[in-house]
Order: structure tokens, then sequence, then C-alpha cells
């Protein structure tokens, strides 16, 4: 408890002493002997004391780390804190640059939507924060001793933007301006993604993007000059008519399938 109460304090101080601070409370975060209350009281001063992204890409990191430990122990403790840490940490990763902590605050992200942290009404902001790095642009420096590779973030980012139906309003339309893009890469992004996206969505999420969806698609599909592009739009009809088809098994609303088949079939 001193010593929590002492770093706390310490965040208050000059700049300078800040990376040693936080050195501190990551330390603090592994002890599994922490009272209770000590890992809402730390997130707190961080998220009130600390403007995370003016400081060096460690420090940042270890900001990162911090909240990663909290949720794997005290995870109830930190869900008493309800919408207040998710806007909390939207502060903390709001801006990030660097791919090494993108990908560990891209796993944060995933575990507060999957372990079913309050959002609150912080949800569209939570999408912003990480679709804002839509579709990756990364290429990594030669000689990289970090090893991460485009693909990597590729990956991270889609598990993130494809695991919640909360994000459907907002991603649908982003995934169909970049279908419209001139870049390849950001054309495949977006219908691997699409594809991703339909595991768990389910008519109520489509039903109003169907028509610029089939749009997108049928221009892809007939006048593509990419076999690899023209692939993915067939992968991505095949998993959005899967999806509509689980929909009508389990719903009695109107059904979308057939008037997204005819269109097609048209």
């Amino acid at each position: 408890l001193h010593l929590v109460l002492f770093y706390e304090n310490r965040l208050q101080d000059h700049h300078l002493v800040i990376p040693s601070v936080l050195q501190g409370l990551r330390a603090l975060s592994m002890c599994e002997v922490l009272s209770p209350g000590l890992a809402v009281s730390v997130l707190k001063a961080i998220f009130q004391e600390v403007h995370v992204q003016s400081l060096l890409q460690l420090d940042r990191h270890t900001v990162y780390s911090i909240i990663t430990n909290f949720m794997g122990t005290r995870e109830e403790e930190l869900k008493g804190l309800g919408a207040d840490f998710t806007f909390g940490f939207i502060q903390v990763m709001d801006g990030e640059k660097d791919p090494r902590n993108l990908l560990v605050a891209f796993q944060i992200v995933r575990d507060l939507i999957a372990k079913n942290y309050t959002l609150g009404p912080f949800v569209e902001e939570l999408f912003e924060v990480t679709s804002c790095y839509f579709p990756i642009d990364f290429t990594p420096p030669p000689n990289d001793p970090h090893g991460i590779q485009r693909e990597d973030l590729i990956l991270s980012l889609r598990a993130v933007l494809a695991s919640t139906t909360q994000f459907a309003e907002f991603l649908l339309p982003l995934l169909i301006e970049k279908m419209d893009s001139d870049l390849q890469s950001a054309k495949l992004d977006s219908l691997q993604t699409l594809t991703a996206c339909c595991a768990i969505y389910g008519q109520k999420e489509l039903q109003e993007f169907l028509p610029s969806l089939w749009s997108s698609l049928r221009r892809e599909v007939f006048q593509t000059a990419s076999e690899k592009v023209e692939a993915e739009c067939l992968a991505a009809l095949h998993a959005l008519s899967a999806c509509l088809s689980r929909s009508v098994l389990s719903s009695d609303t109107e059904d979308l399938l057939d008037s997204f088949l005819s269109s097609i079939l048209q």
C-alpha cells in the first residue's frame, strides 16, 4: 500500500521521473499479494496524471504491460470501474504509432470485448481508435530486430474489428469505402475482414448495407484486373450467403437471403 501511494504521488512529479515510476508500478502490477482496490487506484492515477502518448516507446509499452497484467489478474476489480476503464484505455492508446505497442494495444481491445468489459457510450470511440489503422500500411525497416511483419499487424487488427457485432454499423461503411479504393492491398484486406465478420454477424447487422456490399462486390467480380481480388470477392459472397442462411434458420424476420440472392441472380 505504501509503495503504491508513493509511486502514485511521484506520477505528479517532473516528467523525467515518470519512466522510473512506471517501471516500479509495472513490478507492483505483477505482485500477487496486492491488496484489493490497488489495481484500480494505480490505473486511475495513470489515466489522470500521465499523458501516455508524449512518452517514449518503451515507457508507453510499460503502461500497456501494467494494464495487461491487471487485466490478467484483477478482472473483477477493473470491471468495477465500468466504462471509465474503457475510456481511460482509449486515451492511452489514442495516437499510438509504434508497431510493437500496437500489437499489445490491439490485444487489450480484443480482451475488453471478449471478456465483456463495459464499453458503455464509448463503442464508437473504441472503434475509431483502432480502425484508424485500417488498412495497415506498414513496411518493416531493413534488419528490423523486432521481427514484426505487416501480416502480424493486419491479422491482429482484423481480429479486433471482426470480434464484435457492436462495431458493425461503423465497420461496414469503412469496408465498402476501402473496397472501392485503388489500392489492391486495401481491397484484399477489406474483403478478408468482411469474410471474417460474417462468422459473427446476422441479418440485423448486414441488412442496410447489403445493396452497397453487393454493388462493390459485383464490380470486382465482373471487372477486376486481379484474380486475387476476384477470388476474395467470391469468398466474401460465399460468407455473406452463409451468414444470411444461418440467420434465416434462427429468425422470423423478412427473408434477406432471398432478396440478396435474387439481386445476384439478376
